[in-house]
């Protein structure tokens, strides 16, 4: 482990024992993620761009939760259905893939070839929006006279949003727009999530270590050198 300019320098082992670790999670920790990910197209090697496409993420903020006391997922999903006036119901399934680490966020997996790969669940940090923040998309005016309407308009939560990170692609490590990708997949939904309609939904991801570049918690920046 090398510390240098204030960011410390660690191997992707080192991350992994790092997540592995109950010690670092205090019920919620957020994190500060930046990562490189392939990209698989559609098309197969027909595509002349196959293989060639990386997908950029920076800046993302993210929450790791131990599970400790139950499944954090499980609670946002069900405050949410209540926010839309629906049963707060529903019941997380198991995982179908890999094994948890008792107390945190790390997956450990092994495919049917026997290859071994780490995995970190976060869930994305959103903000929520209510009528309000609607009207005002919509160019609704309100006045003085509206003050009991507006009051109302903000307790009514209408759908979350991702403000933080952005994404960006790079072809042969070079900068490409992301209309200019062939077989480019569309963005895959985020599940059922027990009847929650789409703007509502908690943006789950499990992301290899290996994709990860950065990562800001508990107050240290890391950065991943191999």
């Amino acid at each position: 482990m090398n510390i240098m300019n204030n960011t410390i320098k660690i191997t992707r082992n080192e991350l992994a024992e790092m997540l592995k670790n109950p010690k670092k999670y205090r019920g919620c920790s957020f994190a500060g993620l930046d990562m490189v990910t392939e990209v698989k197209l559609t098309g197969g090697k027909k595509n002349p761009m196959q293989g060639r496409v990386q997908k950029v993420h920076k800046d993302f903020v993210v929450m790791l939760f131990s599970n400790k006391n139950g499944s954090a997922y499980g609670n946002m999903v069900n405050r949410r259905k209540e926010q839309e006036g629906k049963p707060a119901d529903f019941v997380p399934g198991q995982l179908t893939w890999g094994e948890r680490t008792k107390d945190t966020a790390h997956i450990s997996h092994t495919n049917a070839k026997g290859e071994y790969a780490d995995y970190v669940q976060t869930i994305y940090v959103q903000r929520a929006k209510n009528m309000l923040d609607l009207a005002d998309e919509m160019g609704v005016e309100l006045n003085e006279n509206d003050a009991e309407l507006m009051e109302h308009m903000k307790s009514r939560v209408v759908g979350y949003e991702t403000r933080n990170g952005n994404v960006s692609y790079l072809l042969d490590g070079q900068p490409i727009a992301k209309e200019d990708i062939e077989g480019l997949k569309p963005t895959k939904n985020n599940g059922k999530q027990g009847g929650l309609s789409e703007k509502m939904k908690v943006i789950v991801r499990t992301p290899k270590l290996e994709s990860i570049t950065r990562i800001s918690m508990n107050g240290n920046r890391y950065e991943i050198v191999d």
